[in-house]
Protein backbone atom coordinates (compact mmCIF):
# COMPACT_ATOMS: atom_id res chain seq x y z
CA UNK A 1 0.00 0.00 0.00
CA UNK A 2 1.49 3.34 -0.99
CA UNK A 3 1.50 6.45 1.21
CA UNK A 4 -1.54 8.02 -0.44
CA UNK A 5 -3.65 4.87 -0.03
CA UNK A 6 -2.54 4.53 3.58
CA UNK A 7 -3.49 8.13 4.37
CA UNK A 8 -6.86 7.77 2.63
CA UNK A 9 -7.62 4.59 4.54
CA UNK A 10 -6.63 6.27 7.80
CA UNK A 11 -8.83 9.29 7.05
CA UNK A 12 -11.75 7.02 6.15
CA UNK A 13 -11.83 5.53 9.67
CA UNK A 14 -11.47 8.85 11.51
CA UNK A 15 -15.12 8.92 12.63
CA UNK A 16 -14.84 5.39 13.99
CA UNK A 17 -11.64 6.38 15.81
CA UNK A 18 -13.42 9.39 17.33
CA UNK A 19 -16.23 7.15 18.56
CA UNK A 20 -13.80 4.64 20.07
CA UNK A 21 -11.64 7.38 21.59
CA UNK A 22 -14.68 8.99 23.22
CA UNK A 23 -15.62 5.62 24.72
CA UNK A 24 -12.13 5.39 26.20
CA UNK A 25 -11.80 8.99 27.44
CA UNK A 26 -15.34 10.24 28.02
CA UNK A 27 -14.19 13.75 27.11
CA UNK A 28 -14.44 15.64 23.82
CA UNK A 29 -11.10 17.40 24.33
CA UNK A 30 -9.25 14.21 25.23
CA UNK A 31 -10.99 12.44 22.34
CA UNK A 32 -9.58 14.91 19.84
CA UNK A 33 -6.10 14.61 21.34
CA UNK A 34 -6.21 10.81 21.34
CA UNK A 35 -7.41 10.60 17.73
CA UNK A 36 -4.78 13.07 16.58
CA UNK A 37 -1.98 11.27 18.40
CA UNK A 38 -3.18 7.89 17.10
CA UNK A 39 -3.29 9.05 13.50
CA UNK A 40 0.15 10.66 13.83
CA UNK A 41 1.66 7.51 15.33
CA UNK A 42 0.06 5.37 12.61
CA UNK A 43 1.55 7.64 9.94
CA UNK A 44 4.98 7.62 11.56
CA UNK A 45 4.92 3.81 11.84
CA UNK A 46 3.36 3.21 8.41
CA UNK A 47 6.22 0.96 7.34
CA UNK A 48 5.30 -1.48 10.13
CA UNK A 49 1.85 -2.06 8.64
CA UNK A 50 1.53 -4.84 6.08
CA UNK A 51 -1.40 -5.50 3.75
CA UNK A 52 -2.13 -8.89 5.30
CA UNK A 53 -2.91 -7.22 8.64
CA UNK A 54 -6.29 -5.93 9.83
CA UNK A 55 -5.88 -2.17 9.30
CA UNK A 56 -8.65 -1.10 11.68
CA UNK A 57 -7.40 -3.45 14.39
CA UNK A 58 -3.82 -2.24 13.92
CA UNK A 59 -4.82 1.43 14.29
CA UNK A 60 -7.13 0.69 17.24
CA UNK A 61 -4.30 -1.17 19.00
CA UNK A 62 -2.13 1.92 18.58
CA UNK A 63 -4.93 4.03 20.10
CA UNK A 64 -5.41 1.66 23.00
CA UNK A 65 -1.67 1.64 23.79
CA UNK A 66 -1.52 5.45 23.70
CA UNK A 67 -4.55 5.67 26.00
CA UNK A 68 -3.13 3.13 28.46
CA UNK A 69 0.29 4.80 28.52
CA UNK A 70 -1.28 8.23 29.08
CA UNK A 71 -3.49 6.83 31.83
CA UNK A 72 -0.50 5.26 33.57
CA UNK A 73 1.51 8.46 33.28
CA UNK A 74 -1.33 10.54 34.71
CA UNK A 75 -1.92 8.15 37.60
CA UNK A 76 1.76 8.35 38.62
CA UNK A 77 1.81 12.15 38.82
CA UNK A 78 0.93 13.75 42.14
CA UNK A 79 -2.37 15.60 42.13
CA UNK A 80 -2.09 19.37 42.13
CA UNK A 81 -3.75 21.06 45.06
CA UNK A 82 -3.63 24.33 46.87
CA UNK A 83 -1.16 24.26 49.76
CA UNK A 84 -1.36 26.45 52.82
CA UNK A 85 1.21 29.27 52.73
CA UNK A 86 2.81 28.21 56.02
CA UNK A 87 4.07 24.80 54.79
CA UNK A 88 7.84 24.54 54.36
CA UNK A 89 8.25 22.66 51.08
CA UNK A 90 12.01 22.25 51.50
CA UNK A 91 11.39 19.77 54.32
CA UNK A 92 9.32 17.66 51.92
CA UNK A 93 12.09 17.24 49.32
CA UNK A 94 12.86 13.65 50.27
CA UNK A 95 9.20 12.66 50.06
CA UNK A 96 8.99 14.15 46.55
CA UNK A 97 12.20 12.54 45.30
CA UNK A 98 10.36 9.47 44.02
CA UNK A 99 8.23 11.65 41.70
CA UNK A 100 11.24 13.54 40.39
CA UNK A 101 13.07 10.32 39.47
CA UNK A 102 10.15 9.15 37.35
CA UNK A 103 10.23 12.39 35.38
CA UNK A 104 13.91 11.87 34.50
CA UNK A 105 13.09 9.20 31.95
CA UNK A 106 11.47 10.26 28.74
CA UNK A 107 10.65 8.31 25.62
CA UNK A 108 14.15 8.93 24.23
CA UNK A 109 15.70 7.22 27.26
CA UNK A 110 13.37 4.29 26.82
CA UNK A 111 14.14 4.09 23.09
CA UNK A 112 17.87 4.04 23.86
CA UNK A 113 17.36 1.25 26.37
CA UNK A 114 15.23 -0.75 23.94
CA UNK A 115 17.82 -0.26 21.19
CA UNK A 116 20.43 -1.61 23.62
CA UNK A 117 18.58 -4.91 23.98
CA UNK A 118 19.90 -7.97 22.20
CA UNK A 119 18.18 -8.27 18.81
CA UNK A 120 16.35 -11.43 19.88
CA UNK A 121 14.36 -9.31 22.37
CA UNK A 122 14.49 -5.91 20.68
CA UNK A 123 12.61 -6.76 17.48
CA UNK A 124 9.66 -8.53 19.14
CA UNK A 125 9.33 -5.72 21.71
CA UNK A 126 9.42 -3.02 19.04
CA UNK A 127 6.79 -4.84 17.00
CA UNK A 128 4.65 -5.40 20.10
CA UNK A 129 4.85 -1.72 21.04
CA UNK A 130 3.87 -0.82 17.48
CA UNK A 131 0.62 -2.74 17.85
CA UNK A 132 1.42 -6.11 16.35
CA UNK A 133 -0.25 -9.14 17.89
CA UNK A 134 1.78 -12.06 19.20
CA UNK A 135 0.68 -14.23 16.27
CA UNK A 136 1.80 -11.63 13.72
CA UNK A 137 5.18 -11.24 15.41
CA UNK A 138 5.63 -15.02 15.57
CA UNK A 139 4.78 -15.35 11.87
CA UNK A 140 7.27 -12.63 10.90
CA UNK A 141 10.03 -14.17 13.06
CA UNK A 142 9.12 -17.69 11.92
CA UNK A 143 9.00 -19.01 15.51
CA UNK A 144 6.23 -20.23 17.79
CA UNK A 145 3.90 -17.82 19.55
CA UNK A 146 5.17 -19.09 22.93
CA UNK A 147 8.72 -18.21 21.92
CA UNK A 148 7.60 -14.66 21.09
CA UNK A 149 5.73 -14.33 24.38
CA UNK A 150 8.83 -15.52 26.20
CA UNK A 151 11.13 -13.13 24.33
CA UNK A 152 8.85 -10.17 25.01
CA UNK A 153 8.55 -11.12 28.67
CA UNK A 154 12.31 -11.57 29.08
CA UNK A 155 13.05 -8.37 27.17
CA UNK A 156 10.64 -6.38 29.36
CA UNK A 157 12.19 -7.97 32.44
CA UNK A 158 15.66 -6.91 31.28
CA UNK A 159 14.43 -3.35 30.59
CA UNK A 160 12.88 -3.20 34.06
CA UNK A 161 16.15 -4.35 35.62
CA UNK A 162 18.07 -1.69 33.70
CA UNK A 163 15.61 1.00 34.79
CA UNK A 164 15.73 -0.18 38.40
CA UNK A 165 19.54 -0.14 38.30
CA UNK A 166 19.51 3.40 36.92
CA UNK A 167 17.07 4.57 39.59
CA UNK A 168 18.84 2.80 42.46
CA UNK A 169 22.59 2.84 41.72
CA UNK A 170 24.65 1.08 44.34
Amino acid sequence: MDTFEFEQKLLSIRDVLRFLAYRLTGSEEETDDLVQETMLKALVNRELYHNDMNFNGWVYTIMRHIFINDYRAKSKRPMKSELPADIDLSSRAEECEEWMVEDQYDSMDLKRLINGLPEIYRLPILMYLSGFKYREIADKADVSINTIKSRIFLGKKLLKKWLDDRMNPE
